[in-house]
């Protein structure tokens, strides 16, 4: 249900920033995606606070994510309307700022456990590297795809495709 929230937060900053203009239909069609979307998740699991705040924070950066990638789509001299550009630029940034909080929260163990990288055979290792590299592959997709949808107007749905 909190993941719901981003798309609160998405329309948020963006008037915040003043992409959009405060309208009462996207204000309404926001509130009725969020009220289904909690709806359909009501009771269905136990609540952790500590899960919640996390995804609460990941909803607000969601937003700053979307919001900061629009202003910079939208700004010529910057050269980033073709999305493989936008990715190229945008993905180091991303990955310094996720990096330190993945680390916190999983720890390095997890890159160095025998179940990751430190695999026992030559197969083991190229199995895992296969599943890293499809992984990576399809995130690519995802990113250049939802850069590709942002730069196409209304500029709030393109966020639905990542439900």
């Amino acid at each position: 249900m909190s993941k719901s929230t981003a798309l609160i937060f998405i329309l948020a900053f963006a008037i915040l920033f003043r992409l959009e203009r405060p309208r009462l239909s996207q204000v309404g069609v926001v509130v009725l995606i969020v009220t289904g979307l909690f709806m359909f998740t009501f009771q269905s699991t136990t609540f952790d606070l500590e899960g919640f705040i996390l995804v609460l924070l990941a909803s607000v950066i969601t937003g700053v994510r979307w919001t900061t990638a629009q202003l910079a789509i939208q700004k010529e001299e910057l050269g980033l309307s073709n999305p493989v550009d936008t990715v190229f630029h945008l993905q180091p940034v991303m990955i310094l700022t996720l990096l330190p909080l993945a680390i916190l929260v999983d720890g390095v163990h997890i890159g160095t456990s025998e179940v990751v990288f430190r695999a026992s055979s030559f197969q083991e290792l190229l199995w895992t590297s296969v599943i890293i590299l499809t992984a990576s592959v399809v995130a690519f997709g995802l990113g250049t795809s939802d850069i590709s949808w942002s730069t196409t107007p209304p500029d709030l749905p393109s966020p639905l495709p990542g439900y």
